[in-house]
């Protein structure tokens, strides 16, 4: 089937059918010598009437086309505000989440700690291993805190905790500049690189920056939180072995199950871990 013309060259094509048969009365006029007065007058009415139907034409074609500018122009100013209010709407969820209105979106309990796990985290028994600890990391407050030392902007300076399968540990994280950034988590020490990137093949993670989600699972870049985790927040790690899960709190928010279904062994242990991105960039045990 042909496709059908567009408006405007329909409207071109009808005024220039119009104008020959304008043209074509003019010359029969013209040539209408010997005819006589009534032909002549009907001649000359017919092209008087002709000329006020081109004249009207062209003035309601002329219309139409500033009309359909007009529309055009409120159909960007329509795109343009819906993209502002898009925005505030973005930044009204992230005000809202930061405020602790997120706690309305619990999407599950969190995993209860076990009588083991409690145990486990008497004082002075979780601390950052000294063995498995990058080189750009230092440790001090017995080994509860950790610095980043080195001024290469990279993931290659990470640390393990010392107790395995803890159900919850919280850890303080500190930024000297907004920029910062840190990767917490658990991770088993078979395949653990205190000075190589672990976040994409050992262990499972929350990175600070946008609170998504990386982990050896083929886990990229995931959603969780809709926020950024600021210098000073208390994130804690949960986990459930039996179950498998991971989640995550934030200041006491946990937005709900971060990892389900974790490919980890049952015979594999899973310690607390952490990589610092800049320096001067750390993270404290809290007990």
């Amino acid at each position: 089937m042909a496709s059908r013309a567009s408006p405007d060259i329909e409207a071109d094509s009808g005024l220039e059918i119009l104008s020959e048969v304008e043209r074509l009365l003019s010359v029969a006029f013209s040539q209408c010598e010997h005819q006589s007065k009534e032909d002549k007058l009907l001649l000359a009415q017919s092209l008087h009437k002709l000329n006020k139907i081109l004249d009207g034409s062209e003035a309601a074609m002329h219309s139409a086309r500033r009309r359909e500018g007009a529309l055009v122009e409120e159909l960007r100013e329509a795109r343009i505000e819906t993209q502002r209010l898009q925005q505030e709407v973005l930044a009204l969820r992230t005000e809202l989440a930061r405020t602790g209105s997120a706690r309305q979106r619990v999407a599950s309990a969190p995993p209860a700690v076990s009588p083991e796990a409690i145990a486990a985290l008497t004082p002075g028994a979780l601390a950052w291993s000294a063995e498995l600890c990058g080189k750009a990391l230092q440790l001090s407050n017995s080994n509860r805190r950790v610095t980043k030392s080195g001024n290469e902007k990279t993931w290659t300076a990470a640390v393990l905790g010392t107790v395995p399968n803890p159900a919850s540990y919280k850890v303080r994280v500190t930024f000297p500049e907004m920029r910062h950034s840190a990767m917490v988590g658990l991770a088993p020490r078979h395949g653990f690189l205190p000075d190589d990137m672990n976040h994409a093949k050992c262990g499972w993670y929350i990175h600070t920056t946008k609170g998504n989600l990386y982990g050896q699972d083929g886990v990229a870049n995931k959603a969780y939180l809709d926020y950024r985790i600021e210098s000073g927040a208390v994130i804690e790690v949960r986990f459930d072995r039996a179950a498998k899960l991971i989640s995550f709190s934030i200041d006491g928010v946990c937005p709900g199950v971060a990892y389900r279904a974790i490919n980890c062994p049952s015979d594999v242990d899973l310690y607390p871990a952490i990589a610092l991105h800049q320096e001067g960039a750390a993270a404290e045990l809290l007990v």
